[in-house]
């Protein structure tokens, strides 16, 4: 994604240039009367610039990023402007000679330094550069600004996910404990089926996104665990359209869905609690019936909230929820 980003800003950086080169090399032509005006020339002059330019904006490049990666310098306002003045006067000069030595009117090289015709093309070559460093600087402080911004969103990724897995964790393992104590073949099975969710849970946490076909096959193993607990009071129902399932959500994010519904509603094998995970082209659709508890489970306090952050964090979308005397229902968006 940066590199994409570095890229862009370079066809920019070299955009802006070229415009500038040519206005500049225009305005200096106009003010000076006395010269005939050539095409020829000026189309010359402004080839011949733009080469060096696009070397110079390269090197001013590398300058400004070792220049902000200096600790001292990057926080030093005044030290960083004097320092990349300095390095800024330097290549202008340099490269004029270079550029200007072919095509001098002068008999030799110390005539040209000391010509006014030199210190001219020195000036506007340092106005050249103090306008490419000037893009650039500002490119550099975007692109570390967004740097930053990104990696301050995945240290909050990884918290909220480090919040989800120990609640999962906590609750399978209350499954499997009373599981034991009643029914060892279950247990079992039970046991077969969690390993198959945590190779999940390790191969995938760590990925901001899943393709929903991947999410999919995992939520299936999660809610054939919980009817090996609830029997008959729990019912799942699948309804995804083909097209959706190579789109991609959060991982574990269906899981977090079931579980609060579970968790938040009676199970019985007369009044069982129905579940329905369905598409339409934008969300994924999680819904289910509500069954008043009598008592509800206490919450650690994550759940939707945590997983309406994380697309905050990976989006610009946010998670939908609609509830009414009878159903529960979250939208989760697409990616």
């Amino acid at each position: 994604m940066l590199k994409n980003s570095r890229n862009k800003y370079w066809i920019l950086i070299l955009v802006a240039l070229f415009l500038f080169l040519t206005i500049f090399l225009y305005l200096i032509d106009a003010a000076a009367p006395e010269r005939e005006f050539v095409w020829s020339l000026y189309v010359r002059n402004i080839s011949i610039s733009f080469s060096f330019m696009i070397l110079i904006a390269w090197i001013d490049y590398r300058v400004i990023v070792k220049i902000n990666n200096s600790l001292w310098l990057s926080k030093n306002l005044l030290a960083r402007i004097i320092a990349e003045g300095g390095i800024l006067s330097v290549i202008a000069a340099l490269f004029v000679i270079l550029g200007n030595i072919p095509f001098r009117n002068e008999s030799s090289i110390w005539e040209y330094l000391i010509s006014t015709s030199y210190k001219e093309a020195v000036v506007a070559s340092i106005l050249l550069n103090l306008f490419t460093i000037t893009i650039i600087e500002f490119f550099v402080q975007s692109e570390r600004t967004r740097k930053l911004q990104d990696d301050n969103a995945k240290m909050q990724y990884q918290q909220l996910k480090s919040q989800i897995n120990p609640h999962f964790l906590f609750n399978s393992l209350n499954v499997l404990v009373s599981l034991i104590n009643r029914d060892a073949d279950k247990a079992t099975d039970y046991t077969k089926k969690l390993s198959d969710i945590y190779r999940y849970v390790l191969s995938y946490d760590l990925q901001q996104t899943v393709l929903v076909r991947e999410e999919l096959e995992f939520i299936k193993n999660y809610t054939e665990i919980l009817k090996i607990r609830f029997g008959n009071g729990l019912d799942v129902t699948y309804d995804l359209k083909e097209t959706d399932l190579n789109k991609k959500i959060p991982p574990m994010s269906l899981q977090v869905l079931v579980e609060n519904a579970v968790k938040h509603n009676a199970l019985s094998p007369s009044d069982p609690l129905s579940i329905r995970i369905s598409s339409d082209a934008k969300n994924i659709i999680v819904s289910n019936n509500i069954i008043p508890r009598m008592r509800v489970a206490s919450s650690l306090g994550i759940g939707l909230h945590n997983l309406n952050e994380k697309y905050k964090l990976i989006s610009d979308q946010a998670v939908s929820v609609d509830k009414n005397d009878h159903e529960f229902t979250v939208r989760l968006p697409l990616l």
